[in-house]
């Protein structure tokens, strides 16, 4: 039976990360909080002031119900209530500030703090990421998923901006509350001590147990999940060919079970989170009733008072919230600690190919190309370029044809520095490219991959992508040496068309829009990788001599899948398992009679002639 082949991305386990790992990114991340160190001090003065606050409504109980009660004093009722009224007034403003939700919690997901915070830290985040990743070199891109990459520059970023500015706040705060209401809790009895630390360690011991089953069943449904993903893109992605095989209940099958599987993860985790919630809900009325026993029995025997009772009770109540949400933290902060990592692990990784320390000037580019014994070996360590040397003069058209994996592209590559060789030098006007910056390089240069790439943009926006600050005559010559405006003024926006992702036009129409925005940037090196090879063989031959009129004067480096196209080439280099096997032009490398007559001899060259 069929599989279809579902490539997920491995999950890590936070708890594989040592303690000495988790500290070390907690203390990385902290220096994006700098910039805000009044704002986070204020939020842990206010929540310093909030855990003490919380005590005085239990202060209050005795002389409530010891003294204003029973003697019927309304003066002091009076006081008490006022005090009341106050400290709750000042309990919901500092909450405000220092991140409570409610009275009674310290959790910060609204307040002003962290919503002014933590979009600005997440933001900056996400302008280092990106201004990193701009600096990395091919090999990273294409050694992972593309969805990778867009999930360590979105999510990955926001949850490490959630360590960055709440963590630390958010643990301070609850432990303010533990200490503060420790205080005051022994300030009625040591005693009150020995019960309060039994329950906390039967608490938390049966706690982490349960935080651990439900981590489990959250890894296992995040990793269903992207399963059930990667079936929907192999679905959706080729669907023309799915409905053309008909492999439709084979795709409805395979996706059934795969939806069954992270329904029964999502099942099963909904079921523990319920059961923590029960189990801190029992766990929390047996205590209580237990110590209101105690301390009801203290009270008939007159060695408590009813309000230092009350006192007690409402204490202990509030007690477990902090510890409650340290826990709901501490588990917040493993599950997120594995995508910061993430994201710093990208921002450690340094750029194989970088620029100089100390650049050398380009100045006036006339397009002389060289390469002198070049050798390149991806990262794998095999050798896929042998000491290849050639030369591209300005006003030369340059042909690289040969079989494939002959090495074609990747010395386009070379030429544009998207990668460096492993030996010999890549030269421009007789500058080595390694000793001058990038931008300014490929400032001077335009390349069309045999990757079609098109944006959800209009078309004119799409070719100036090329040059943005294009004018609308550039952009139209442009469009018309790459026949453009043949299909673009046919519709009804014209060049104002909006395109979507894999639609609005046909594949040779969108190689076209490639080579119109590689022409708009006026380069003084052009490298066409197969640029034509999806064009019909009329629009081919119009572009290819549109092409060569309009760059004569400029250097061009083609990689030329129809050998037609390398017939006007000035000079034709021939590729064969990384080395150059011929150099010359048509005519003579016809006559040589070797590789290029018998490539040129084929029954595809045949008939398109």
């Amino acid at each position: 039976m069929l599989r279809l082949n579902v490539e997920t991305k491995q999950i890590i386990d936070s708890s594989r990360l040592s303690l000495r790992e988790r500290i070390g990114i907690l203390f990385r991340l902290q220096k994006y909080t700098l910039p805000y160190w009044d704002k986070i001090l204020l939020r842990g003065i206010s929540t310093l002031i909030l855990s003490l606050l919380f005590a005085v409504p239990s202060l209050l109980m005795p002389q409530l119900m010891d003294d204003a009660l029973p003697e019927r004093d309304f003066g002091l009722l009076l006081k008490i209530a006022l005090l009341g009224v106050l400290t709750y007034g000042i309990i919901r403003v500092l909450g405000v500030i220092s991140g409570a939700e409610r009275a009674d919690s310290t959790a910060f997901p609204c307040n002003i703090m962290s919503a002014y915070t933590i979009p600005k830290i997440a933001l900056k985040i996400k302008d280092d990421f990106l201004r990193h990743m701009q600096t990395l070199s091919m090999g990273f891109y294409t050694s992972r998923p593309v969805g990778e990459h867009m999930f360590r520059s979105t999510y990955d970023c926001d949850d490490a901006a959630y360590i960055a500015s709440e963590f630390i706040p958010k643990t301070v705060a609850a432990i303010q509350r533990v200490l503060v209401l420790l205080f005051v809790i022994q300030s009625f009895g040591t005693w009150l001590l020995l019960p309060v630390s039994l329950y906390l360690v039967l608490f938390l011991c049966i706690k982490h147990a349960i935080t651990n089953a439900v981590r489990k069943w959250d890894r296992r449904y995040r990793v269903e999940t992207q399963r059930l993903e990667a079936v929907c893109r192999e679905v959706l992605v080729p669907w023309k060919l799915v409905k053309a095989y008909t492999l439709g209940r084979i795709v409805k099958f395979w996706y059934g079970l795969q939806a069954s599987r992270s329904s029964r993860a999502f099942f099963m985790r909904g079921l523990l989170v319920q059961f923590d919630s029960y189990f801190t809900f029992v766990a929390l009325g047996v205590f209580l009733a237990i110590l209101n026993v105690i301390t009801g029995w203290l009270v008939v025997s007159e060695s408590l008072t009813l309000g230092e009772y009350a006192a007690i009770g409402t204490l202990l109540a509030l007690f477990v919230r902090p510890f409650e949400e340290m826990i709901s933290t501490f588990q917040l902060f493993r599950q997120k600690l594995v995508p910061a990592e993430r994201m710093l692990e990208t921002l450690t990784v340094r750029p194989h190919v970088a620029d100089p320390a100390r650049p050398k000037p380009l100045g006036r580019v006339r397009g002389k190309v060289e390469l002198n014994n070049v050798r390149f070996s991806y990262k794998d360590g095999v050798e896929v370029l042998h000491g290849v040397s050639l030369e591209a003069r300005p006003g030369e058209k340059i042909a690289l044809v040969g079989p494939t994996g002959a090495g074609k592209s990747t010395l386009l590559s070379l030429i544009v520095r998207l990668y460096d060789p492993s030996e010999g030098v890549v030269s421009v006007d007789g500058v080595d490219i390694r000793e001058v910056r990038q931008e300014e390089l490929r400032k001077h240069m335009a390349i069309v991959p045999q990757t079609i790439n098109t944006f959800t943009e209009t078309i004119e926006q799409n070719i100036r992508y090329g040059r943005p600050r294009a004018s609308r005559e550039d952009t139209l010559r442009a469009a018309h040496i790459a026949r453009v405006d043949e299909f673009a003024l046919q519709l009804a926006d014209g060049f104002s068309t909006r395109l979507s992702e894999g639609g609005s036009l046909s594949g040779g129409q969108r190689q076209r829009l490639c080579l119109a925005r590689a022409l708009v940037r006026n380069p003084q090196i052009l490298l066409l990788d197969e640029a034509t090879s999806a064009l019909d063989p009329v629009i081919e031959k119009e572009v290819v001599r549109e092409l060569d009129e309009a760059f004569r004067s400029r250097t061009r480096v083609v990689v030329a899948h129809n050998l037609l196209n390398a017939r006007t080439a000035d000079r034709i280099y021939v590729l064969d398992e990384g080395r150059i096997v011929e150099v010359g032009t048509h005519e003579t490398l016809m006559r040589c009679n070797g590789l290029y007559a018998n490539l040129w001899g084929s029954d595809a060259v045949q008939a398109a002639c």
